[in-house]
């Protein structure tokens, strides 16, 4: 019974103790293996981190650029970022993000598209997951510039504050000034489920380091774009092929998964056994796994842990074998203790062949130790070795174990480079009874310093006192050497990095010097340009001055019943000319209003077949004159309404007939309109004139330029440059078509929406026409003028007077507030240039006396810039009239601003018709003949002769002349035709009849 119990005993202690150095040696095997697999990780993440770095400075690059340039041209963008792109294929793209306020998105929409992207306008992501243009909103931080542009086309205008995900990462960005990434999310661009992420940097009109400032001056983000596949596919691949798999996660994005290799089917993934290291990415924190399959773990393992058991159980059933057969014979001794003495050398001689065998097995179980690929020791607390295997006496190169335990005596001294290693290791390995990973640089026997890692435990007796310290030792020289290559990569792109910021820091101060040079240029150009529009407005002031007087006097004497036809001729000739020149001052200053960006549309309504119909008449008795056949196509009877700006278009159309009329000599004019539908109006000038030459075609439209073929024609070269200018403001182009010799074709198109409502006549003479005008019975208006020229002063007094109203002049703002307070006056017409008070600040002080509503208040100046009469306005004006002044124009103020009626006086008696009037035979004849062959001279002069004949023929003579004034030539025809014969010719006649 004894006996068994001892082999259980035996049997039981023996698996027990092989069970436990198995676990023991495999706990060490597992943790070098997990620490192997951790360095492999850490690998990993700094390689990704060294290439975003590299990435990021490419970001500072283009925030560089913004930052010292400016406003960057998308060109100059492309081309700063194409060979970054090249050079760093990790990189998705490389774009710009400005901050836009709501009322600058049209401009910066309408400058995309002048860029070349026609379709181009902010967008956000809607309801349906579609892309969609992007709603008001009062600020937005649209995609501007995204580089490469193929393959990232889709993600332009798309407004980053739309999305949350990206909201957030450019708040961070702009709150810290520091590089920000996005959480893990689907790119814009991709049509895949792919994963990318974006990193922000955000760019200051002023840097600062106070919270608000940074938000209030932020002008945009420089942005850099990654895949996940692009980034992490090249530094994961090569670990599939040794077994290990790959996951990276983002713990604080909604998907966790934001990169999986997937190379290893699930079965053989050991979960137990994994590396994990953090990866620091822009602010976000990623975190790597590495999950080694079963392949790997047996390319790692040595067996030791195996080897051990098996060498301990084997020794176990030798023991229990011996044990067995010992108790068995030990019975048989027992019971044949007599008869069987003669057998006991037998048994004797068998047990010593199982201590043999016991022996053998306990030499095979060393033999494990000692062959194992680690260093095993044992060692005491005082610092020398107690025992130690071959690995470990290779490791520190000496030839035995035994060399070793008796070279080294001293632990600390000897073998630690560092001697306080030793002493932290005891501190570390007595605190918590193990040490793991412990890493140290060691003397070998030949001097040489190599890298050890060790991980060992304390062992105690019964009483907790230290007995010694066991464990085992890899040599991790190689590992440490990749480390320190690593980190002097990592330096030497540090290096690179500051070599290239110092280059930029050299290339942003030329490029500031060239900046400044560029402003100072653009700066002499503005002077200049501004000096230019100054000399032409006071040029303008100038002439209108005197113009005023000349065409205001000329205007009163028109007026005059009194005057003989002769003098009325001479008067409308003064007129005229003096509206001529005026269209000519008109005409520079548009020059001088499209350079300063003042001009702009008048929209009304407008007849476009009445227009083309006034325009062809002004043109057609010049086009008869010079047998010139004249065509109008695409008019008809019924008014086109539609809404634009009728004095712009007029005058394109003027402008462009004129040329043709002017230069063409025989053939044929064409005035065409054509509706190409969706309110789109094409227009046409074509003739078979003189032809403009190739060499000239490039710079017709110039300021100041006419053709060679031009000399002795006429014209200052300013009439094609305005139409051009005209016809891009209504958003059209103007097109020129020309062969010498075979004549010109001009066209263009716009845009003009339709109306339904007929239009409202805007002119001002088919109301207050030249004449015999005056205020109706019964209306009294009372007016005060002031100018500081008696010129301007007296005649626009003589104006209102002419018409019957009480008028008062004064000659300066003072004068004129004190006699507006006392007379109260209906009406006051204020010069705005005057010395002392000008009439911007009467007005107002007339204004804080009287009221605004109890006096109209009417501004004269010989301003022609329309974005001055707004201003003027603006200060309280009820109206602006314009120098040269207009009776009718004056008179139509008074009748809009008053209320008040106008009438016409009584004109003399005239006959009704022709029919009432007789003239001589040879009268009639040359009247017919000059009518037919058009000659306006012969013309006028029998006009004279019909209106010397007496009062019953004035009344004819002024039709006659009116009609000559016309060219009406046809219209003279008919007249000629129903007038009478004389009754002395009537009397002749009968008598020969009789």
């Amino acid at each position: 019974m004894i006996g068994s119990l001892a082999l259980v005993l035996v049997v039981a202690g023996g698996i027990v103790l092989s069970v436990g150095a198995f676990r023991y040696v495999r706990s060490i095997e597992l943790a070098s293996l997990h620490t192997t697999i951790n360095n492999r990780a850490k690998e990993r993440a700094e390689l990704v981190q060294t290439t975003v770095l590299r990435s990021m400075e490419v970001l500072n690059s283009v925030g560089s650029l913004f930052r010292t340039q400016g406003n960057v041209s998308r060109q100059r963008f492309r081309m700063f970022v194409n060979d970054a792109l090249t050079g760093h294929p990790e990189l998705q793209a490389l774009g710009w993000t400005p901050r836009v306020w709501h009322e600058q998105r049209a401009e910066l929409e309408e400058a995309a598209r002048k860029d070349g992207y026609s379709n181009f306008s902010f967008t956000e992501i809607g309801a349906s997951g579609e892309i969609e243009r992007e709603a008001d909103r009062d600020e937005y931080f649209p995609i501007y510039y995204l580089e490469l542009d193929g393959k990232n086309r889709a993600a332009i205008g798309f407004d980053l504050n739309s999305n949350p995900v990206r909201r957030d990462a450019l708040r961070l960005a702009r709150d810290t000034a520091m590089p920000a990434a996005t959480a893990p999310m689907r790119l814009i661009q991709e049509s895949s489920d792919q994963l990318g992420f974006v990193v922000y940097e955000a760019l200051y009109a002023k840097t600062s380091n106070d919270l608000n400032s940074r938000r209030a001056n932020l002008v945009g983000y420089a942005s850099a774009v990654f895949r996940f596949g692009d980034l992490l596919g090249p530094a994961m691949e090569s670990l599939a092929l040794e077994g290990l798999d790959v996951q990276i996660l983002d713990e604080a994005a909604a998907r966790p998964i934001i990169f999986a290799s997937h190379s290893i089917a699930p079965a053989a993934i050991n979960s137990s056994i994994n590396g994990h290291a953090p990866v620091e990415i822009a602010g976000r924190r990623w975190t790597l796994i590495l999950h080694p399959d079963t392949a790997f773990l047996a390319a790692q393992s040595t067996n030791q842990a195996v080897t051990i058991l098996v060498g301990g159980l084997l020794l176990t059933a030798l023991l229990a074998g011996f044990l067995y057969t010992g108790l068995r014979q030990m019975s048989e001794i027992e019971r044949r203790v007599v008869d069987r003495t003669g057998e006991l050398s037998r048994e004797v001689a068998e047990r010593k062949r199982a201590e043999e065998a016991a022996r053998i097995a306990e030499s095979k179980f060393r033999s494990i130790v000692e062959n194992s690929v680690e260093g095993i020791f044992q060692t005491s607390s005082v610092g020398n070795y107690l025992s130690a295997n071959r690995a470990l006496a290779r490791i520190y190169g000496y030839e035995s174990p035994d060399q070793l335990i008796d070279a080294v005596a001293n632990i600390a001294g000897q073998l630690y480079v560092d001697p306080s290693r030793r002493d932290a290791f005891i501190r570390q390995i007595q605190q918590s009874g193990e040490v793991s990973n412990f890493e140290s640089q060691i003397y070998r026997k030949d001097g040489s310093v190599i890298w050890i890692s060790e991980n060992a435990r304390v062992v105690r007796d019964s009483k907790g006192q230290v007995q010694y310290y066991e464990g085992t030792v890899v040599d991790i020289t190689e590992r440490k050497l990749a480390e320190q290559a690593l980190r002097r990569g990592r330096d030497e792109l540090e290096q690179r990095v500051e070599e290239r910021t110092s280059e930029l820091a050299r290339s942003n101060e030329a490029l500031q010097i060239e900046i400044a040079e560029r402003t100072r240029a653009e700066e002499t150009a503005a002077s200049a340009n501004r000096a230019k529009s100054e000399f032409l407005a006071n040029m303008s002031h100038e002439i209108r001055t005197p113009m005023n007087a000349i065409l205001g006097y000329a205007q009163l004497l028109r007026r005059d019943s009194t005057l003989r036809p002769a003098q009325s001729d001479a008067i409308k000739t003064i007129l005229a000319s003096g509206r001529h020149l005026i269209e000519l001052i008109d005409d520079i200053l548009d020059i001088s209003k499209i350079e300063a960006g003042h001009t702009e549309l008048n929209v009304t309504e407008v007849d476009l077949h009445g227009l083309l119909r006034d325009v062809a008449g002004m043109f057609r008795q010049k086009c008869e004159q010079r047998s010139l056949p004249f065509k109008i196509e695409g008019v008809g009877p019924e008014p086109l309404i539609v809404s634009g700006d009728d004095r712009k278009l007029r005058q394109v159309l003027i402008n462009l007939m004129g040329n043709a009329v002017k230069f063409t000599d025989a053939g044929f004019v064409v005035l065409g309109l054509t509706c190409e539908g969706h309110d789109r109006y094409r227009f046409e000038v074509r003739d078979t004139g003189t032809g403009i030459p190739a060499s000239a075609l490039k710079g017709i439209f110039d300021p100041f330029q006419q053709a060679s073929n031009s000399a002795g024609r006429g014209g200052t070269g300013l009439g094609l440059a305005i139409a051009k200018r005209h016809v891009n403001l209504m958003g059209g182009q103007l097109v020129c078509e020309s062969q010498p010799g075979e004549g010109s074709r001009f066209h263009f198109t716009i845009h003009m929406q339709a109306v339904a409502n007929r239009v409202q006549s805007n002119s001002i003479e088919s109301e207050f026409e030249p004449g015999f005008v005056q205020l109706a019975k019964g209306t009294h208006v009372s007016a005060i003028v002031v100018d500081d020229i008696r010129e301007n002063r007296v005649l626009l007094a003589d104006m209102l007077g002419a018409v019957g109203c009480d008028v008062r002049a004064c000659e300066s703002g003072e004068t004129a507030i004190e006699a507006i307070i006392q007379a109260r006056p209906n009406i006051a017409f204020i010069d705005i240039m005057m010395p002392g008070i000008d009439g911007k600040e009467t007005a107002r002080r007339i204004i804080d006396a009287c009221g605004r509503e109890n006096i109209c208040l009417v501004a004269t100046s010989a301003s022609a810039l329309s974005h001055e009469q707004r201003s003027y306005q603006a200060a309280g004006f009820d109206d602006v009239i314009a120098k040269p002044l207009r009776c009718e124009r004056v008179y139509l103020s008074i009748s809009t601003l008053l209320g008040v009626r106008f009438e016409h006086a009584q004109r003399p008696e005239t006959p009704e018709s022709a029919q009432d009037c007789s003239l001589p035979a040879n009268l009639r004849s040359r009247l017919r003949e000059a009518a037919e062959i058009c000659n306006i001279t012969d013309l006028k002069r029998i006009v004279a002769e019909i209106e010397w004949l007496g009062p019953a023929t004035k009344r004819l003579a002024e039709q006659l002349r009116g009609c000559v004034h016309r060219y009406d030539l046809p219209a003279i025809s008919r007249l000629a035709a129903e007038i009478g014969e004389s009754p002395a010719e009537e009397d002749e006649r009968s008598v020969a009849t009789a």
